[in-house]
């Protein structure tokens, strides 16, 4: 059986407030700390995120911490590795997009816990 995709767009981001493009890799807003909160309690209760055997995820921070706060439980509790791949990460030319491709490339599965 193939493998079932799971997208999940990060949440709300500093810069994303107050149109604030000039921040540098901006972390989650309030506002996006709840929407990972949400998105925790729905995917708990849903039979696709107990399918879940890897999390790919950009190295940007708020793609990080909507992971961690969002599906941190599958981390924890199921043992699902985490690959970091800036191949997932848009390109631009501002400060909000740190270009971090080739420093963050990394074609192995980790574990959170190992990237920090």
């Amino acid at each position: 059986m193939p493998p079932t995709l799971l997208l999940i767009r990060h949440a709300q981001a500093l810069h994303n407030v107050d149109s604030d493009y000039n921040l540098h890799d901006p972390p989650l807003s309030k506002l996006g700390e709840e929407q990972c909160a949400e998105l925790r309690e729905s995917l708990k209760n849903q039979k696709i995120a107990q399918d879940v055997e890897l999390i790919v995820v950009s190295p940007m921070r708020r793609t990080l911490q909507t992971m961690q706060l969002g599906l941190g439980w599958l981390i924890d509790e199921k043992k699902v590795p985490v690959l970091p791949d800036a191949g997932w990460q848009g390109e631009y030319s501002t400060p909000w997009s740190t270009n971090t491709r080739d420093k963050h490339q990394s074609n192995t599965p980790v574990f959170l816990s190992s990237l920090f």
